[in-house]
């Protein structure tokens, strides 16, 4: 699907779809029933791109160069700006599994984060939210991970904050509607579908508090050490 001779700088996957940005801001996309890479329309000169990795349609997000607001399609579709938008120094977004929305959260200048699509986004009592809404405490991010309806932030120190959404049905607790201490000392963070990843000094741990939880694993605020580190 790749088509090589575009100098792509930029790459990103959702469902059975692959988006490249080439280096003159352009994004081209192919998929599994369209193979022939070809412009996504609507969109400005873009800088960065992104896909949510799980999500059936496929999605995906972009900021565009002129002044870093979030634009977001679905393959084979039309760009369009996402409304009410800040602007993002980066972003992150990935799918849900039990829906065709997504979570995309984005990282502005200042350290503050917000969030849109699945919910909680984490200021407390939103839930969806086609608009970017701010994630509450004023932590001072400069990382972010993204999952199947939950995200974490990583802040200077180390700190490791996340909020989502758990799986009352597969035995997860409540919904974790503000950012919560998870773990210290991190020095990069990461997420799947199901958990988010902490990488520090010591062990690296598993965060599986919110998003997709299987019944036989632990939900909650849990810290599992991961095996063989």
């Amino acid at each position: 699907w790749i088509d090589g001779t575009r100098g792509f700088v930029d790459l990103a996957v959702s469902g059975s779809s692959v988006c490249g940005l080439d280096d003159k801001g352009e994004v081209w996309c192919a998929s599994e029933n369209a193979q022939q890479m070809a412009p996504v329309s609507g969109l400005p000169s873009i800088r960065r791109v992104v896909g949510a990795g799980s999500s059936v349609p496929e999605n995906y997000c972009a900021l565009a160069v002129s002044d870093s607001v979030p634009w977001c399609w679905q393959a084979g579709g039309a760009a369009t700006q996402v409304p009410g938008s800040p602007a993002f120094t980066d972003l992150w977004m990935e799918g849900s599994t039990n829906s065709p929305r997504f979570i995309a959260c984005g990282l502005r200048a200042d350290s503050t984060v917000a969030c849109w699509g699945e919910g909680p986004p984490g200021d407390g009592p939103t839930g969806f939210s086609d608009t970017p809404v701010t994630v509450a405490g004023n932590h001072g991010f400069e990382q972010l991970a993204v999952g199947d309806r939950f995200a974490c932030g990583r802040t200077v120190a180390g700190e490791v904050w996340c909020w989502g959404k758990n799986a009352p049905n597969l035995g997860g607790g409540p919904d974790i509607l503000l950012p919560t201490l998870v773990t210290t000392g991190a020095f990069r963070i990461a997420a799947g579908q199901e958990w988010a990843q902490m990488i520090s000094v010591g062990p690296v741990v598993r965060w599986e508090g919110a998003g997709f939880n299987f019944v036989s694993r632990p939900t909650g605020l849990s810290n599992l050490q991961v095996p063989g580190f």
